[in-house]
């Protein structure tokens, strides 16, 4: 997994919002329709957890969540929201629009899962 310094920076202020009690670490969490990438802060490492350093920033991710971002890229985009690139989709599909969005729910986009990965 690569971190920019973009997000670097972004996780740097999301712990000083925190007061500076912690790390950041990935995991997989068990969501309505499988596993989901959550981020938390967290006092220090688990056991068998991979860090990640960046520039000083430490980042780190659990050993269920390591192949699943791999090859991912933790970035923010120009709002200053992080954005994760190259990790796979659930179910082959995309997420936009509301929780719950898409055709059944009166969306546009039936393919669509919603932010909240709330799929129909």
């Amino acid at each position: 997994m690569n971190i920019t310094e973009t997000a670097v920076k972004k996780f740097t202020e999301i712990l000083k919002e925190a007061d500076n009690k912690g790390h950041l670490r990935s995991l997989l969490a068990e969501g309505c329709h499988g596993k989901q990438l959550a981020i938390d802060i967290v006092a220090g490492a688990e056991k068998e957890d991979l860090t990640v350093e960046k520039d000083g920033f430490k980042y780190f991710i659990d050993k269920d969540a390591v192949e699943y971002l791999k090859d991912a890229v933790m970035d923010c985009d120009k709002e200053g929201n992080i954005v994760i690139e190259g990790i796979p989709a659930p179910h082959g599909h995309h997420h936009g629009g509301d929780c719950c969005g898409g055709e059944a729910h009166g969306g546009e986009d039936k393919d669509s899962c919603g932010d909240g990965g709330c799929c129909h």
